[in-house]
């Protein structure tokens, strides 16, 4: 157990605290997973995996195409030979998307907003990004006010129960993010 900004420590200090026992002494000792760990078990359970990359703002000068070619290499060596379909990749980092897709075209990228306006159809369309991923509260706000006019596919997150799923999927959304994967077999 152990308390800390995560931007100012390096995988093996937090590989070692406990993040197990503050949700049930059951799970004392449980660690972060390595995404080679989670994509390994992702790949074992039969779930696709939606890889948000995310940044923090000092981290405005990241050479994009140096932090895709570091995590493109993890993927592929422990996804895409354990399935067909490639991961998707997802930021709210426009640059790093489109380095992304300059290093690896073929693989799936969403495009994270916050809040959805009609610039961001317009900027996943000729990007084009394969998605675009926004929060439920935006896709409900969004189709109140507006028809959708998109030829790109929409995620919403976080979908935890049944009856905003099938009013976001009757509205035009074409899959859901949910902590609850039960709910929606």
């Amino acid at each position: 157990m152990g308390r800390c900004l995560v931007k100012y420590k390096v995988f093996t200090e937090l590989n070692s605290l406990d993040v197990g026992s503050l949700f049930d002494p059951r799970f004392d000792h449980e660690s972060i997973l390595s995404l080679a760990e989670v994509l390994r078990l992702l790949s074992h359970v039969g779930l696709h995996p939606n890889i948000e990359v995310k940044f923090f703002e000092a981290d405005a000068e990241t050479d994009m195409t140096q932090m895709a070619a570091q995590i493109g290499p993890i993927v592929e060596r422990y996804w895409i030979h354990h399935t067909t379909a490639p991961a998707m990749i997802s930021s709210f980092n426009l640059n790093f998307l489109k380095a992304f897709r300059q290093l690896y075209p073929r693989w799936p990228i969403g495009y994270l907003v916050d809040t959805l306006e009609a610039q961001n159809f317009t900027t996943a369309e000729t990007a084009p990004f394969d998605t675009l991923n926004s929060n439920k509260e935006s896709f409900l706000t969004y189709f109140e006010h507006t028809t959708l006019r998109t030829t790109v596919p929409l995620l919403a997150y976080t979908i935890n129960d049944a009856p905003t799923a099938e009013q976001l999927f009757s509205a035009g959304i074409s899959a859901i993010f949910s902590d609850k994967a039960n709910l929606f077999r």
